[in-house]
């Protein structure tokens, strides 16, 4: 894999979308195996049920849809303890996992571009189980064919790279770059870094 050919295309596209990166940035670690399609869809169902949650879904419906669905054990820690008891602060960084939902609905080819000039869909849900009428998941899952390792190592270093220039922008303190808000590169470099990693979700680094 050349990985030089990887990243030129990603500062190609950064400068596109209005970041500014360093050439000198360092490679990122491409020895690594991306997770197979049936974690990755674990994960995203995991992460609806969550994200209804923050925005008032009965956690006991959620509770049971995730049952019903043996995802259980998907959860992670953090994500038990939101369950059994969430807060304010909990919600709103919830509400902002739709980015990484997004991101590993494209990485399972059930969303056609990845584009970082723009925020997920407005009816996103619409294309995830029906959590109301407790609808099972087998024919969303039926649909997911994950994509090559060489296409998510892409989108993961564009991703990398668009988070390193609004950190150093803000270090520097200019404008946050971009066309999308800060937190939606980064909620989605979360989610590709996690493909292509044997990190637990809690621990995924974001190291730039």
């Amino acid at each position: 894999m050349d990985t030089a050919a990887i990243r030129k295309r990603s500062l190609k596209e950064a400068a596109r979308l209005g970041y500014e990166v360093s050439a000198e940035l360092p490679l990122s670690d491409f020895d690594v195996k991306a997770r197979d399609g049936d974690e990755l869809v674990d994960r995203c169902l995991v992460l609806h049920a969550l994200i209804a949650v923050s925005y008032g879904f009965p956690r006991d419906t959620a509770k049971a849809w995730l049952t019903q669905e043996e995802l259980t054990s998907a959860l992670s820690p953090s994500e038990r303890r939101y369950l059994d008891a969430g807060d304010a602060a909990a919600d709103e960084f919830f509400h902002g996992l739709s980015e990484s939902v997004w991101a590993l609905m494209w990485s399972l080819g059930l969303a056609s571009k990845l584009d970082f000039a723009k925020t997920c869909p407005n009816d996103l849900v619409r294309t995830l189980p029906n959590l109301k009428t407790t609808e099972s998941a087998a024919a969303f899952r039926a649909r997911a064919q994950r994509r090559s390792t060489e296409e998510l190592l892409e989108s993961a270093d564009l991703a990398y790279c668009l988070n390193w220039a609004i950190t150093d922008a803000a270090l520097r303190g200019a404008s946050e770059p971009g066309r999308v808000p800060g937190w939606v590169v980064i909620e989605r470099r979360r989610a590709l870094e996690w493909v292509l990693s044997d990190e637990d979700w809690d621990e995924v680094p974001l190291d730039t």
